[in-house]
């Protein structure tokens, strides 16, 4: 079965709901298609990983045609600055406050030690940006890609907390 925003005009929660209430969809049954180039995309991904279904997203060509160029981004990038900010406020408010920075066992370069190939996006660059301040940090914990997948699978599906990309 293949379903399309053509059979739910918005594939939201409530739509989705009443779907699966009429018997129209089952959870692991079919594929669900869904054109956005927007933030819907991520809605939908999300509703679609925690009721198992597989959804595919789809981007109209138009954008290249227009002289777009369409890239897929980490979610991440961009934010290498914001944990020193964030630090920083939080500190003002509450002077107990603690920093732990994560990073891959295969690539602990916070930690002083090798560069290597590893599986978590979004962490584990192969350098320390220059706007980390790396002095802020209390601690540096290393996870290995395996369980920080698995964990980021569990605290999406399970607790509804999308923490991490585990394609």
């Amino acid at each position: 079965m293949v379903a399309s925003r053509m059979l739910w005009p918005s594939w939201n929660l409530w739509s989705l709901l009443d779907a699966e209430a009429k018997g129209l969809i089952k959870p692991g049954e079919g594929v669900y298609i869904e054109p956005t180039s927007s933030n819907t995309g991520i809605g939908l991904a999300f509703m679609a990983a925690t009721k198992g279904y597989r959804l595919i997203i789809t981007m109209p060509s138009i954008l290249i045609g227009f002289g777009a160029e369409v890239v897929l981004t980490d979610p991440a990038k961009g934010m290498k600055g914001t944990i020193t900010g964030a630090r920083k406020f939080l500190q003002e408010q509450n002077t107990d406050i603690k920093l732990f920075g994560v990073e891959p066992v295969e690539s602990h370069v916070l930690s002083g030690g090798k560069l290597g190939p590893h599986k978590i996006q979004g962490i584990g660059a192969s350098f320390i940006p220059k706007v980390l301040e790396v002095d802020l940090i209390n601690e540096v914990i290393q996870i290995s890609s395996d369980e920080a997948i698995e964990t980021a699978k569990l605290l999406t599906l399970k607790e509804g907390v999308a923490s991490g990309n585990f394609i």
